[in-house]
């Protein structure tokens, strides 16, 4: 009887575990990528003191956005180059993103610089947006309209 329950449990958890494992890929859509300064992968210590890597070395940032979460990841290298507006799979591996090609076959690692939800990203980008806005008018309205010099003259006193 004790090995029927036993083999009763083994079996509810295997199929439990296995549906796990398609829930670990996620869908998302590169939005944004600019190229930055490469922090050196060299072991904890340079990790840590964040220290860039050797001057004229850039690596993409990718702004990548799915349902719940908004991804900000870095390449480890300036050869690893993903599409923009290209719906990819991904997986979260110890604070890195793993991308999988279209055949599956060969994998790209981004290290993950920012998480963010979405609707507090998109909150911040309309911030931002909102800002830049009033920037431009305020440089437009300088433009247009030069400080007056005062009627007043500094020399006669």
């Amino acid at each position: 009887m004790k090995r029927i329950a036993l083999l009763f449990i083994f079996a509810l958890s295997a199929t439990v575990a296995l549906q796990a494992q398609g829930n670990w890929s996620f869908r998302g859509t590169v939005i944004k990528m600019r190229m930055t300064t490469c922090v050196m992968h060299g072991g904890f210590m340079a990790t840590m003191s964040g220290a860039p890597a050797p001057a004229g070395v850039t690596c993409p940032e990718y702004t990548l956005m799915s349902d719940k979460v908004v991804y900000v990841v870095v390449g480890r290298r300036a050869e690893e180059f993903i599409p923009l507006v290209e719906n990819t799979t991904f997986l979260i591996r110890k604070n890195e993103l793993v991308l999988f090609s279209d055949d599956e076959k060969t994998k790209s690692r981004f290290t993950i610089q920012q998480m963010i939800r979405r609707a507090d990203w998109e909150r911040e980008e309309a911030r931002k947006e909102v800002a830049s806005r009033m920037a431009e008018r305020t440089a437009n309205y300088e433009a247009r309209n030069p400080p007056q010099t005062s009627m007043l003259s500094t020399d006669a006193k």
